[in-house]
């Protein structure tokens, strides 16, 4: 998807639509993770466990789970995952 502009534009407006469902309630994080995540995180509802700021996550995962106040869901971000 990287390498391919359309393929990439086209994941983050899936993604955008994933996470105003889990805004509204039509699905919960876990539930969102489940089915749609291709991270190994995915099959246990996306709980990465209890990370550290530095060393854990790529960096920008951690920047944006850091930045996030308790139950909120982060915009679209891009890692290696």
């Amino acid at each position: 998807v990287e390498d391919d502009p359309r393929a990439l534009q086209a994941a983050k407006a899936r993604l955008d639509a994933i996470r105003s469902d889990i805004a509204s309630g039509k699905l919960t994080f876990a539930e969102a993770a489940r089915k749609n995540s291709e991270s190994p995180s995915g099959e246990k509802g996306g709980d990465v466990g209890f990370v550290h700021f530095r060393g854990d996550l790529p960096q920008s995962v951690a920047e944006a789970a850091f930045a996030l106040q308790l139950a909120e869901t982060s915009p679209v971000i891009e890692s290696p995952y």
